[in-house]
């Protein structure tokens, strides 16, 4: 693993872990891991998108995002 990788990989783990106890899966599976991080890419634009509306929109549209992701690690 590259140096620069490093910091991004370790990020990663909590997430990762709470994916994997919540669906009872190994937090090494490559689909937890990139559901894992997919919400956090996601919940990342979605708080990126709110401030640059100066906090207006209605972030009940989350549950769009969330309803989206909950069969991709159930499998």
């Amino acid at each position: 693993m590259s140096r620069a990788a490093g910091p991004a990989s370790r990020s990663g783990r909590r997430p990762t872990g709470w994916s994997a106890e919540h669906t009872g899966r190994d937090p090494g599976e490559l689909a937890v891991r990139a559901f894992s991080m997919a919400l956090i890419g996601a919940l990342t634009e979605t708080a990126a998108y709110w401030a640059e509306r100066d906090h207006r929109d209605d972030l009940g549209t989350l549950d769009t995002v969330v309803g989206g992701f909950a069969g991709a690690v159930g499998r």
